[in-house]
């Protein structure tokens, strides 16, 4: 395979350098997809926390006019008070299966990355949860990719075998 020690060496040395710099790409990209994550919830928290203020503040006074109010007058403001409020408790759960949606839709791309580099049947489906719930899984990915046995890795070394890291 290798015409003389020297190319040995230099793969070697390829080698070492294209791992160094996966690690180093991985960590910068988990690191800018943590940092948009943690911005884009930040300003969602900071948009929506003045209109959730409020309509808790309008939600306590009509409670209070409520107390005040004639019969006919009465009926209509609890009738506004309760639609109000339900379409205040309406938003927030949307908000919440939203969310709820968004971390699903992640935690199944991670499975199927993991599914696909490690194959179907290495883990089990708790041990895939448990990887996922502990943020390893693209670690357990690269793991595999550099050292494991499977097709995605064996595929992985042989075009790093046949392409020298210039």
């Amino acid at each position: 395979m290798y015409t003389n020690q020297n190319d040995k060496q230099q793969h070697s040395a390829a080698s070492l350098g294209l791992r160094k710099l996966t690690k180093e790409y991985k960590i910068t990209i988990d690191t800018k997809v943590k940092e948009s994550i943690k911005a884009d919830v930040v300003q969602i928290r900071a948009k929506t926390k003045p209109v959730c203020l409020a309509a808790k503040d309008a939600l306590k006074i009509q409670k209070e006019k409520l107390k005040t109010a004639k019969d006919a007058e009465l009926r209509m403001r609890e009738q506004s008070f309760s639609v109000t409020a339900k379409s205040f408790i309406d938003s927030v759960k949307n908000y919440q299966n939203a969310h709820v949606a968004y971390e699903d839709e992640v935690r199944s791309a991670m499975r199927r990355h993991l599914e696909n580099v490690t194959g179907l049947n290495t883990y089990s489906e708790e041990e895939k949860d448990k990887i996922i719930d502990e943020g390893r899984a693209q670690q357990v990915c690269n793991a595999v990719m550099l050292k494991g046995s499977g097709a995605a890795a064996n595929a992985y070394k042989d075009v790093s075998e046949q392409h020298k890291v210039c």
